[in-house]
């Protein structure tokens, strides 16, 4: 069966990283900064050394492991970098785009129930996180459960707040629906795809409040 791609996501979610801020001791924090620079204009596999470096100097501080367990995923070290996901979840209670990422981690490691369950997770905190109902999606679909991502499709796009939201919604929703048509038979690659009552037009403008 077809794995539908995280690539995008995880490209996002390692572009929307900051650099750490200086609240890490004097040891410390040189060291997440070198990686960090390493990691977003060098190496991945440098900056995984770097880290781990952190990690032992500051063991029980979630900074340093937060940054490896990104480090690892742009490195393709999916298993590892769950593990560095896991550990956090147990030192605190992880941010909505940590869980994101722990989600697209488990989801390139064919974890792909795990997965769904982190983004669901992650929308109970948030339904508003783009990338987290984009994860579900994906994850429905590799579990071959098209009417539930069909679900999150119409979901986002009622509730998109820019049209750049909306379609990408519907662009997912319509692929969904043409590959369950091809499956049944019903349709060919010509037929045309019906969106839901949810118009491109209609979507709700964040700067006027709408």
């Amino acid at each position: 069966m077809y794995k539908y791609s995280t690539g995008l996501l995880a490209v996002i979610s390692l572009l929307t990283l900051n650099g750490p801020a200086q609240a890490l001791d004097s040891i410390t924090y040189p060291l997440v900064q070198k990686g960090y620079q390493e990691m977003t204009h060098g190496s991945a596999l440098s900056s995984i050394d770097t880290f781990s470096q952190a990690v032992r100097t500051a063991p029980n501080d979630p900074v340093p492991r937060r940054y490896m367990a990104y480090a690892l995923l742009k490195a393709g070290l999916n298993e590892s970098a769950i593990e560095q996901f896991q550990q956090l979840s147990l030192m605190e209670l992880i941010p909505p785009q940590d869980q994101v990422t722990f989600g697209i981690a488990l989801l390139d490691a064919g974890l792909t129930k795990q997965a769904a369950d982190q983004f669901s997770n992650c929308l109970d905190t948030n339904p508003k996180i783009i990338p987290a109902r984009m994860g579900l999606i994906i994850a429905y679909q590799n579990l071959g459960e098209k009417s539930k991502a069909e679900e999150q499709c119409v979901h986002g796009m009622k509730n998109a707040k820019t049209k750049g939201e909306w379609l990408a919604f519907y662009h997912t929703y319509s692929s969904i629906k043409q590959n369950m048509s091809q499956t049944s038979g019903e349709a060919s690659g010509n037929t045309r795809i019906e969106s839901p009552s949810t118009r491109p037009d209609t979507y709700k403008r964040s700067e006027s409040g709408g």
